[in-house]
């Protein structure tokens, strides 16, 4: 089944100030705010899918429940449009993970993440 969750877009103002963050929750239900995470349970590989409103850098990690990094795929720049990537699995435990997915561009960061389960 695929998995869509909300997601919370960062804002960087660097014109006024550097250091500052604003934070925006937007609903899963917005046509640009979806992640598909696929198949769920999975065994040795995931499909994560998503799509790129406008050219972006993009990375994707997967932590365990507790919070620890297992996996960090470094970041790239894809185009706009639909992205799919295929990531093995096959070496990691049993179990509840969180895959986090990056997406910055245009002085804006957009993190999306799904839970994804392994068996």
């Amino acid at each position: 089944s695929y998995t869509s969750i909300d997601f919370v877009k960062v804002l960087v103002n660097h014109s006024a100030n550097p250091d500052a963050i604003s934070v925006r929750t937007r609903n899963a239900d917005s046509e640009s705010a979806w992640l598909k995470l696929y198949p769920n349970p999975a065994s040795e590989y995931i499909f994560i899918e998503y799509t790129l409103n406008e050219p972006s850098e993009v990375s994707i990690e997967l932590y365990t429940l507790k919070g620890d990094l297992v996996v960090g795929i470094p970041k790239e720049s894809l185009f706009s449009g639909s992205q799919q990537t295929l990531h093995y699995t096959g070496s990691l435990k049993p179990g509840a993970y969180l895959v986090k997915v990056c997406i910055e561009s245009q002085g804006e960061k957009t993190i999306r993440t799904g839970r994804i389960q392994l068996i």
